[in-house]
């Protein structure tokens, strides 16, 4: 897998979309994702059949199978993907289509088990109901799964200076806690390296945050890099650190540029229980909105200037735990479970 220590080629980050039994929305979905790939610098093919297959993994680089399923889970389909799919992309994300909320967690316990046997490398999008009551996977989240599991980065990345950071003992407490909480409470929906860390120093102009594609369970320190500046009119951030900072770094850049009482966030995507519990609904205070993008991180900071406690749900999104101290939000703490 990629490291993610700089950012990939086009030619290096190749996206493979395939319709599966004549996905209905598949000429308009392949549209949008040629228009991203336009944008944020990847290259896509499209096909309605995995024959051939290509002949090798690359060598360097990303490959990702995006499946365009017209049906609900397909049990051979997987099982393909499985032993010969992995063995020639890097990752492999599914789309599939159901009936009704009922039908989707019928699948349930084969999904998690296809999970586990792709060890984090099969990733099945979890689709969202439409007005009628079936559940698919809506194109922005297609467009956007393309992105982030290609090049993963929409800003521009300037390192100003790739040497690894050093983090002082109270920073470098900040993230081992937040990791420790992650890892034992799984605060994560798809994969541990899904959401990030960030932390600040009073009147530090920048902040810390975790590299992207970074596991948290644990985090390896060394994947923690500093952000100096994110400039919104040129989509340029500049950075410090031996790894690209979070695909979510834009949006902690606002936050933190528009909060200044902020000293960190937690950033998790933990479904079970935040985002799709009935307990927090009144949390969702963020709609559906493109990942990585500067209009998600202001979508935030308005959200935040409207709670007390620094605890906003952005719809299918994830939670944000903000605090006034480089230490993890006593609010998160207060929702977890006491050992």
């Amino acid at each position: 897998m990629f490291d993610y220590s700089r950012q990939l080629r086009p030619d290096e980050a190749q996206v493979h979309l395939l319709d599966h039994e004549g996905h209905p929305g598949f000429p308009a979905v392949r549209e949008q994702i040629a228009a991203a790939a336009r944008a944020y610098g990847f290259t896509l093919t499209a096909a309605a059949s995995l024959d051939p297959w290509p002949a090798d993994p690359p060598i360097t680089g990303h490959r990702l199978l995006l499946v365009l399923a017209s049906g609900p889970f397909d049990q051979p389909l997987v099982d393909t993907l499985l032993t010969d799919g992995l063995r020639r992309y890097s990752i492999i994300s599914i789309a599939f289509r159901y009936r009704d909320e009922g039908e989707m967690r019928s699948y349930a316990e084969l999904v998690d088990k296809y999970k586990r046997l792709a060890e984090d490398r099969i990733n099945f999008l979890r689709p969202c109901p439409l007005p009628g009551g079936e559940l698919v996977v809506p194109p922005t989240k297609l467009v956007d799964n393309a992105i982030c599991d290609s090049v993963r980065i929409k800003y521009r990345p300037v390192n100003l200076d790739p040497a690894p950071i050093a983090l002082d003992a109270g920073l470098a407490a900040f993230f081992t806690r937040a990791s420790d909480l992650f890892e034992q409470h799984r605060l994560y929906h798809r994969s541990a390296s899904d959401g990030y860390f960030a932390a600040r120093t009073p009147g530090d102009p920048g902040f810390y945050i975790t590299a992207t594609k970074s596991y948290k369970d644990p985090l390896d320190l060394r994947r923690v890099v500093r952000v100096e500046r994110y400039d919104e009119a040129d989509n340029t951030l500049r950075f410090r650190g031996a790894y690209l900072p979070s695909s979510d770094a834009v949006e902690a850049s606002i936050v933190f540029a528009r909060n200044p009482e902020v000293a960190s966030v937690v950033h998790t995507h933990a479904s079970t229980w935040f985002t799709r519990n009935p307990r927090f609904r009144e949390r969702v205070l963020v709609g559906r909105e493109r990942y990585g993008e500067p209009r998600l991180g202001h979508l935030v900071h308005q959200a935040l200037d409207g709670v007390e406690d620094g605890f906003v749900i952005m719809e299918d999104h994830g939670e944000v735990f903000a605090h006034n101290a480089p230490e993890v939000s006593p609010t998160l703490l207060s929702h977890l479970p006491r050992p």
